[in-house]
């Protein structure tokens, strides 16, 4: 569970961060 965890969070994370980027570029 841990490393399902561990390697969703990333997408989670920095998804809408590069959605956010995407819009103010």
């Amino acid at each position: 569970v841990m490393f399902t965890l561990l390697s969703f969070m990333p997408v989670l994370i920095l998804g809408p961060i590069a959605e956010a980027l995407a819009l103010m570029s």
